[in-house]
């Protein structure tokens, strides 16, 4: 029998002269190994895994053509492996999506001596985007519409309107045909356009790539990070690990091990989506850090931005841990130690840890910050001392702490643009297939006399000057101010304040707006106040207020 350091790291591993190959499953009968060779006589083979340990199948092989494909097999269930770097997906969007891993060793890439820029938490400006969305519509006038190389293609823009981080939704790869929902009007199928149903948390999307080859969305996806590097941008992921897909081949299939399940077995719901990891079990938190792991060493990766980290407390029974053994483990890796790590502290199971999660060195989504100042905005917040804390960092929750500990937006992905925050009184999600029950009730916006789009020239002003006072009061703000694609020019998404399965032109960056009167004053004025917080560091240093400056600041 061999020992258990003997078998690691999981999954297929190449040495000198063979491979290992190993596999966890706590509750599994057989484990087999089923080989795809594409173009040989006979293409298919299962070979089994011996048990090792408890939990440990491994087998070890010759050396096989590079052409391999592969699944694990498990009590006759097909299942990828969680370890796969690279799967047998397309790279045109909306393809049948029926993958296989692949095989890939020695992936070399030349990062030609650039350097991550390195700043610090109080120099960022974070800019969230969508990758596809970015550059996938023609006004884009790129080579590579929807592709890690098409946002190279607009590095320059973000570089003169002062950006020095993106914040990339999900690039994992993901299945975006899976959605249960049909177009009311259209009666087309939606999608998964954001992409918060993980495949695989070691793959780069394929349809970010430019052709299905092995090694090219890796490949792409590194030439885009050594890029911004060279532009001075620094590159943080939105990293799904509170759920999967659900989609066969499911790439878990040892639901006790890895998930959080009911009394009587079923999947939990704590992220809204379903089928919750068990973040702090032995073998979630093996897989979250070798992934992690894997986009720092072998990617060049900044940071990370966890979503429904809240989920990422909770322990198999669904209870929040006060010191999660993920977040313990993940602050003593050296190689996490330059890395910045941003916490979207609440789940959808009613955690919210704004003020005491676990990790000292995170930082994380200020809500309330949004809350506050959209109620402010409106003549809704009856409590002015809380839009000062905004504007001063939240000092009453940082005390002693940083003011970089909190990520702060007026909007972001989730939720209305910002044009939509001064057009639309209420939601307008009827074509998400949900009946306008999906998405966020209370978004505190105004629509300044007028529900929707107008010509009206009074009403457009009011709403231009309230989209440039919502991103002075982001950008002035003591903390780390994010902004989102689209909002600093007016991007509309016609009310929708839940855009996650519309691939469609309205919910891509219209790279036009910019050439008109107000998408051209909106820039300009984005461009200057992120110039001015630059020119003015020295009041967003890290260090917290002492009391007696806020009672300063606030004329005590």
């Amino acid at each position: 029998m061999k020992t258990k350091e003997s078998i690691y790291p999981l999954g297929v591993i190449k040495t000198a002269n063979s491979l290992k190959i190993s596999f966890f499953s706590k509750g599994a009968k057989e484990v087999s190994i089923a080989l795809y060779y594409p173009t040989a006589r006979d293409p298919f083979q299962i070979i089994p895994l011996r048990k090792e340990t408890e939990s440990l199948w491994h087998l070890e092989l010759p050396l096989l053509p590079p052409e391999t494909e592969y699944l694990f097999q498990v009590d006759g269930a097909f299942v990828l492996d969680p370890y796969a770097k690279a799967l047998s997906t397309s790279s045109n969007w909306g393809d049948p999506f029926t993958p296989r891993c692949q095989l890939t060793f020695d992936h070399t890439f030349d990062w030609e001596g650039i350097k991550p820029p390195g700043y610090s938490l109080n120099d960022l400006i974070i800019y969230e985007m969508h990758v596809r969305g970015f550059t996938q519509s023609e006004t884009s006038q790129v080579n590579c519409k929807g592709k890690f190389l098409g946002v190279i293609e607009k590095l320059p823009y973000l570089k003169n309107l002062g950006i020095n981080a993106i914040e990339l939704l999900p690039i994992h790869e993901f299945d975006e045909t899976e959605s249960p929902f049909i177009h009311p009007l259209t009666k087309e199928p939606l999608c998964n356009y954001w992409g918060y149903m993980t495949v695989s948390f070691f793959v780069p999307m394929k349809r970010y790539a430019t052709n299905s080859e092995r090694l090219t969305a890796l490949t792409e996806f590194k030439t885009l990070i050594k890029e911004c590097h060279r532009y001075g941008i620094e590159v943080i992921l939105d990293v799904v690990y509170n759920h999967v897909s659900k989609k066969s081949p499911l790439p878990l299939i040892d639901k006790e091990s890895y998930f959080i399940l009911s009394e009587t077995g079923e999947d939990t719901n704590y992220t809204g989506c379903g089928n919750t990891i068990n973040g702090n079990s032995p073998a979630s938190i093996d897989l979250i850090l070798a992934s992690l792991r894997y986009f720092v060493e072998e990617c060049h990766v900044d940071g990370f931005r966890f979503d429904l980290a809240g989920a990422l407390t909770r322990d198999a029974t669904g209870a929040i841990l006060k010191e999660p053994p993920l977040f313990e483990a993940l602050a003593k890796e050296s190689c996490f130690h330059k890395t910045k790590l941003f916490l979207e502290p609440w789940d959808a199971g009613g955690a919210f840890l704004l003020d005491h999660f676990p990790m000292e060195n995170a930082s994380l989504w200020n809500g309330n910050y949004k809350t506050d100042v959209r109620k402010f905005m409106k003549g809704e917040l009856h409590n002015p001392t809380l839009f000062e804390e905004a504007l001063l960092g939240a000092p009453s929750l940082c005390k002693e702490k940083s003011p970089n500990r909190y990520v702060h937006y007026i909007t972001c992905h989730d939720g209305f643009t910002l044009r939509d925050l001064v057009s639309y009184q209420d939601k307008h999600n009827e074509n998400n297939g949900e009946e306008n029950r999906d998405g966020e009730n209370y978004n505190f916006s105004f629509n300044c006399g007028l529900e929707g789009e107008t010509f009206d020239p009074t009403i457009r002003e009011r709403r231009l000057l309230e989209m440039l006072n919502f991103h002075l009061i982001n950008l002035l703000s003591r903390g780390i101010p994010m902004v989102v694609m689209g909002d600093e020019v007016g991007l509309t998404h016609h009310g929708n304040n839940n855009a996650y399965c519309h691939d469609i032109e309205w919910n891509w960056m219209n790279w036009q707006e910019i050439e008109t009167r107000e998408g051209a004053i909106l820039y300009a004025f984005v461009e200057k106040a992120i110039a001015l917080r630059k020119e003015l560091s020295h009041l967003f240093s890290n260090r917290p207020l002492k009391e007696k400056e806020v009672k300063v600041l606030r004329k005590e």
